[in-house]
């Protein structure tokens, strides 16, 4: 058995994922992937469009990204959906 977070906002957390990473800790189930709430998840839902069908949405990342992990492709968890940090330089 697997999971979807479905839903996550990742404003409100600043694109932090520990609230994510602490949750899939404490269930201790596999997350097959994270759908966050996103405007354009909103509009879509609202015009009856498939999440999929707007461009750059991180909704609809996250569903192909899903679909790709049920097909049995490796895809990392949040890949698409949250931008990658720079690490700061040392010096």
């Amino acid at each position: 058995m697997k999971f979807v977070i479905n839903g996550y906002d990742l404003v409100s957390h600043k694109n932090n994922t520990s609230g994510i990473v602490e949750l899939i800790s404490r269930t201790g189930i596999p997350v097959i992937g994270v759908v966050p709430y996103t405007q354009f998840a909103e509009k879509a839902l609202s015009e009856g469009k498939p999440l999929t069908a707007v461009k750059n949405n991180p909704a609809g990342i996250a569903l192909a990204n899903i679909s790709k992990r049920i097909a049995g492709l490796r895809v990392p968890l949040l890949d698409g959906i949250v931008k990658k940090r720079r690490r700061k330089s040392f010096y």
